[in-house]
This record gives structure tokens, sequence and C-alpha cells, in this order.
């Protein structure tokens, strides 16, 4: 695995993340880097050979996210107000 490849896939799990609500400061960064660290020491232990791509890596780390990074889930508010009958003022016929 090439230097690239790693910093590929710091840079778009950081953006991934950011564009989430996510605050990437120090400690988030630091949190971001232990979670690559454990899904790369998830494939030793695997007897996975060294040179696995990134987008094995990248989906390794993007499974572990909601372990280290509880993503809030947005809520969609409803199209439009609940439909009710009434009137709008018109007289009545008869």
């Amino acid at each position: 695995m090439t230097a690239q490849t790693l910093q590929r896939v710091v840079a778009r799990l950081s953006t991934y993340l950011t564009e989430s609500g996510v605050t990437m400061n120090r400690s988030m960064s630091r949190k971001l880097l232990k979670m690559l660290d454990d899904a790369l020491a998830e494939t030793v232990g695997e007897g996975v050979a060294d040179d696995f791509s990134e987008a094995q890596l990248l989906s390794r780390a993007m499974d572990r996210l909601p372990d280290y990074f509880p993503l809030v889930e947005e809520t969609i508010p409803a199209p439009a107000p609940p439909l009710l009958r009434g009137s709008i003022g018109y007289p009545a016929h008869g």
C-alpha cells in the first residue's frame, strides 16, 4: 500500500465527516487515524496481504464509521401541512 493511497482515503473520510456535520479538530482527526489504524490491523489479523486496494480500505473504514463517529440522522420535515376540510368564506348556494 502506498502513502498516496492512505492519503486519499484519509482525505475522503475527512471530507465525508465534515459534510456530515462533524467538526474536524485535533481530537476528531486523531480518532479518524485510530479508526484507520484499526482497519489496517484487522486486515493483518485476517492474513490479508499488505497490497489491498484503496476501495477495500475505504470500504472497511466506512463500515467502522458509526462505531467511532455517531452520525446524527436528519429528520425530514413534512412536505406540506396536513390537509384539513375547511371553508374559505364563500357564501352558501341555496
